[in-house]
């Protein structure tokens, strides 16, 4: 049951990635329209979007660890065998654990710092700055768990279908 919920949440959080996508194309749209009929250029859609940007990947980033969506290169590591995989995938994740914790601990002290100063992102708005680090903590948390499940759950990182997958 918690696990069914915790991937559902995962999966709204993509979504809510998805729906900062859909939110640039429309304030994009936006501001081509009101420029085209001399409205005038809506100074908001600069930094929404920049913003919108980042927390697309964010949110997105622990379900797409989850599903395995990110980018891998399987078809070296399926030429080595069981026991190779297995030691290749335990350094990629403990590599991937160790990476998501030091941003995570680098964007919770960096939000706590601008927070503490009471810093803004003055720009055409003005944004307190520990928005911009805000989400980035949780998302990378979440992803070293996410990780962490590869080396000590059922599900593995490699799949064994590299030289089988269509790419580029």
């Amino acid at each position: 049951m918690i696990g069914m919920v915790y991937a559902r949440f995962l999966a709204a959080l993509a979504v809510m990635g998805g729906a900062c996508l859909l939110f640039v194309e429309i304030a994009v749209v936006y501001e081509v329209v009101m420029r085209t009929w001399g409205g005038g250029a809506a100074s908001w859609v600069n930094p929404m979007t920049e913003y919108a940007l980042m927390y697309s990947v964010t949110l997105a980033t622990p379900w797409l660890v989850r599903n395995k969506s990110h980018v891998m290169i399987e078809s070296l590591v399926d030429k080595l065998g069981r026991r190779g995989k297995r030691a290749v995938e335990w350094l990629v994740c403990l590599f991937c654990i160790v990476l998501c914790g030091v941003l995570a601990y680098y964007f919770l002290a960096m939000g706590y710092e601008t927070a503490k100063w009471g810093e803004d992102d003055i720009r055409a708005i003005t944004v307190p700055r520990w928005v911009l680090f805000a989400p980035f903590p949780p998302m990378f948390l979440l992803s070293a768990f996410e990780f962490g499940r590869f080396l000590w759950g059922r599900d593995r990182l490699f799949s064994g279908h590299g030289a089988k997958q269509d790419g580029l």
